[in-house]
Formats: C-alpha cells, sequence, structure tokens
C-alpha cells in the first residue's frame, strides 16, 4: 500500500509538480519507509522466503519425484530384474505424500522461509526413509526361452558359466550338466 502511495506521488511530480505539496510528500516518504521496515522485519525473522530457498525446494522436488519414478513396485523383489530397485506400494505412497505436501509449500505465494526450511528438512527425512525400504531386485533373466535357437548366448563348459549379454548365469540343471539356462544344451554341451 506505501508503495502504490509513492509511486502515485512519483507519478504526480512527473506530470505536473505543483500538485505535489510537502505535506503529501512526506506522507508517502513516511509510509514508504515503514513498508521498508515491515520488509526487513519480515526478512530477518523469516517471514520472507528467499529465492535461493526456493529454488533449492524445486530443485530437491525434481530429484525426490525422478526417484520415485525410477523405483519399481513389487511385494517381494522377485519380479524385479537383478540391478534394479524396488520398494513396497506403501511406502512408494508415503514418500509420494512427502512429495506433494512439499509441493503445496512451494505454489503457497505466501509461504515463509520457516516454512520452505521446513519442507526441505520434511523431503529429505521423507526421501531418506525412503531411500532405506528400497531393495535390489532379485529376478535372474536368462536371455533365452524354450525354443530360442540362436546364438546370441555364449558359455564356458567347464564352469557353466553362461553369459547373456553383460550379466553372467550359474544355472545346474537337474539333468547334471551343469552348464546354462539353455533349452536342450544346444548353446553350450
Amino acid at each position: 500500500m506505501a508503495v502504490a502511495e509513492a509511486k502515485n506521488v512519483h507519478n504526480a511530480a512527473v506530470t505536473d509538480w505543483t500538485q505535489v505539496t510537502d505535506a503529501r510528500l512526506n506522507e508517502a516518504l513516511e509510509g514508504l519507509k515503514n513498508a521498508m521496515n515491515t520488509f526487513q522485519t519480515a526478512e530477518q525473522t523469516g517471514d520472507l522466503a528467499s529465492q535461493t530457498s526456493l529454488d533449492e525446494l524445486k530443485a530437491s522436488l525434481t530429484n525426490a519425484q525422478s526417484l520415485l519414478d525410477d523405483i519399481g513396485t513389487s511385494t517381494d523383489g522377485s519380479d524385479i530384474a537383478l540391478g534394479s530397485r524396488w520398494s513396497t506400494q506403501e511406502a512408494k505412497d508415503a514418500f509420494q505424500a512427502a512429495i506433494y505436501a512439499a509441493q503445496a509449500v512451494l505454489d503457497n505465494e505466501n509461504a515463509t522461509q520457516n516454512d520452505i526450511e521446513a519442507a526441505l528438512k520434511d523431503l529429505a527425512a521423507a526421501q531418506s526413509t525412503f531411500q532405506n525400504a528400497c531393495h535390489d531386485g532379485t529376478m535372474i533373466s536368462s536371455g533365452a526361452s524354450e525354443g530360442d535357437n540362436n546364438d546370441s548366448g555364449s558359455s564356458d563348459k567347464k564352469t557353466g558359466l553362461a553369459q547373456t549379454g553383460d550379466m553372467l548365469l550359474y544355472a545346474p540343471l537337474s539333468t547334471g550338466y551343469p552348464c546354462c539356462a539353455f533349452s536342450n544344451h544346444r548353446n553350450c554341451c
């Protein structure tokens, strides 16, 4: 309000300086001083969120959502490939709720510095909890299926290791062939 009044006085002075009285100019100046004092007090007490903190919260939210999106959902990890991470739906839901809460603070134009700092702290705690709830997948994929007759896999007959891409698999079979998971041992024995 004081800034708007000061602007009006300035505009009046620019267009017709004879309309500006000392009293009106002093009143606008006093209002502007009060507005500046209010702003500085709010800044010192944490009532105003700094742009740096807002940017930090925005980056933290982006990272948190990316982490959540990259984690698979499972009850025991048996349906998640080796090398991939998973968590339960409950853990993902709890982390998503924390992300939504932090986003609500970011979207609030009246959020204070204290609000932003609390949101950053809560989001970091939720992310740590979520990361601790994540596990490595346990599903082993042989890379070959029944009836697959290509030679894309290789094996070592002496060690019983089958190589498929970058993954080595050991699959001793009940037939006594300690080689690989290829059907009928066409590619290994």
